[in-house]
């Protein structure tokens, strides 16, 4: 996902429903985390990878 301009606090509290389209899970009961990813190329959004349980 891309990551947004968000402090990691807030990206983690707004996981669950930025996610709720992609699960068949009630956002209430997502868990969630993620991770960045290490590298960002020139011209490129950063990205996220996303952790559900």
């Amino acid at each position: 996902m891309d990551k947004p301009n968000l402090s990691d606090e807030e990206i983690i509290q707004s996981l669950p429903w930025t996610t709720k389209d992609l699960v068949n899970i009630a956002p209430e009961n997502i868990v969630a985390d993620f991770i960045d990813y290490p590298i960002t190329l020139t011209m490129q959004s950063s990205k996220m990878n996303v952790l559900l349980r």
